[in-house]
C-alpha cells in the first residue's frame, strides 16, 4: 500500500474552436446578419405596399354578396362603447343604390352610408347602369332580366324612363358640341377668306332592324380629312303618343288633345329612302349650321343618295367618289361568280 502511487486528477485544458482572429464567432454573427437583413427586407415590402395604396386607392363600383358584409360587420366592435356584434340596417332602395345604417346594439351608436356616389341627388350607379344598357342596344326588358339574374333590385318601369330622358338630352348636348368641334377641324384644315371651306364627307346610313321594315334610322356624314363625324340626321316613322291616340274612339279624343302632343315621327315612307332623305337634310344645312360645303360625296355604290344631294348648291355643285372597300368587294363578288 505505502509503494503504491496516489492518482492526481488534472483538468485538461479546453481547446480553442473558435477564430483566433476575430473576437465574435463567425456562425453567430451570419445567422444575426441574415436575421436583421430579412427584417429589413420585409419592412422595405410593407413600405412599398403601403405606397402603392396611397398612390392608387380601391376607386368604382363592386357587386358584393350582402351577407357576406353582414357577416364583416358583425366581426367590428363599436367604436364609442368598443363591444363587437354591431348590426347593418337597409333603410331605404332606390333602383341599385341602397341606403344603410350600421347600429350598436349595446349603446346608441348610429351611423349611414350609400351604396352609390349621388350627383344632384340621383345616384350615379343607377344612370351608369341605364347608360350601359342603351351602349349595347337593350332596354328595360333587357335590363329587368339582368338584374333577375344576378339577384340584384331593379329599377321601375318609370325610374328608367325618366333616365332615359335625361340622358337623352345630355347626349344630345355633348354629340352637338363634339361635331362642332370636329367642323372646326376641318376648317382649320381648309382655311378659306369668306370662312366657308370645301370638303368631302363619307355618307352612310344604319337602321334599327334589317330588312326594309325599320321604323328608325340614322344618317351620319363623316369628314374625310378627320375621319371624324360632323352631322347626323336621325330619322322615325313612328310615334307612340299618336298610335295611343289613333286606337282611343273618336269621342274621346279631342281635337285640342291630338294637336297639342309633340309628334316623334320625322319621316313617311319606305325605310329604304331614309339614307337619301337624311343625307339631303345633312347637305341643305352644312353652310349655316356648320359652316362647310360638301363639296365631295364618298359613297358605297347606292346611287340614291348621291343623286339626292347632287344639285344642292348648284347644278352638278357635288361630285361623287367611290369608296375603293366597296368597289373591291363588289366586283370581288362579281368575279367569284364567273369561275
Amino acid at each position: 500500500m505505502g509503494n503504491s502511487k496516489r492518482r492526481i486528477s488534472v483538468k485538461r485544458k479546453r481547446q480553442f474552436r473558435g477564430n483566433g482572429f476575430t473576437k465574435n464567432d463567425s456562425k453567430n454573427s451570419t445567422v444575426t446578419a441574415n436575421a436583421s437583413a430579412s427584417k429589413l427586407n420585409l419592412s422595405a415590402i410593407l413600405d412599398e405596399e403601403i405606397a402603392e395604396y396611397e398612390n392608387k386607392p380601391l376607386t368604382g363600383n363592386r357587386i358584393i354578396d350582402i351577407e357576406l358584409l353582414l357577416c364583416s360587420i358583425l366581426q367590428l366592435c363599436c367604436p364609442k362603447c368598443f363591444h363587437d356584434g354591431l348590426l347593418l340596417h337597409e333603410d331605404s332602395r332606390y333602383g341599385l343604390c341602397s341606403s344603410f345604417a350600421i347600429k350598436c346594439k349595446h349603446c346608441d351608436f348610429c351611423t349611414g352610408f350609400s351604396s352609390s356616389k349621388k350627383t344632384l341627388n340621383y345616384p350615379e350607379i343607377n344612370a351608369r347602369f341605364v347608360y350601359a344598357m342603351r351602349q349595347i342596344g337593350k332596354g328595360f326588358s333587357a335590363a329587368y332580366k339582368l338584374c333577375a339574374t344576378l339577384n340584384l333590385p331593379r329599377l321601375s318601369k318609370t325610374a328608367y324612363t325618366n333616365h332615359e330622358n335625361k340622358l337623352m338630352s345630355v347626349i344630345s348636348e355633348v354629340s352637338e358640341l363634339s361635331m362642332q368641334k370636329a367642323a372646326k377641324e376641318v376648317l382649320n384644315i381648309h382655311p378659306s377668306k369668306n370662312k366657308l371651306a370645301e370638303c368631302g364627307v363619307s355618307v352612310d346610313g344604319t337602321w334599327q332592324r334589317r330588312g326594309y321594315t325599320s321604323m328608325n334610322g340614322c344618317v351620319a356624314a363623316l369628314s374625310i380629312g378627320t375621319g371624324k363625324v360632323v352631322d347626323i340626321e336621325i330619322m322615325s316613322s313612328y310615334c307612340p303618343t299618336y298610335r295611343k291616340l289613333s286606337k282611343m274612339p273618336k269621342g274621346i279624343v279631342s281635337e285640342t288633345l291630338e294637336a297639342d302632343h309633340v309628334c316623334r315621327s320625322n319621316f313617311k315612307g319606305s325605310s329604304l329612302k331614309m339614307k337619301a332623305v337624311g343625307a339631303n337634310r345633312i347637305f341643305k344645312r352644312s353652310i349655316v349650321k356648320r359652316g362647310l360645303k360638301y363639296s365631295h360625296y364618298y359613297g358605297d355604290g347606292d346611287s340614291k343618295g348621291f343623286i339626292s344631294v347632287k344639285d344642292t348648291y348648284g347644278k352638278d355643285s357635288v361630285t361623287k367618289q367611290e369608296c375603293i372597300g366597296h368597289v373591291q368587294k363588289r366586283v370581288g363578288a362579281r368575279l367569284g361568280k364567273l369561275k
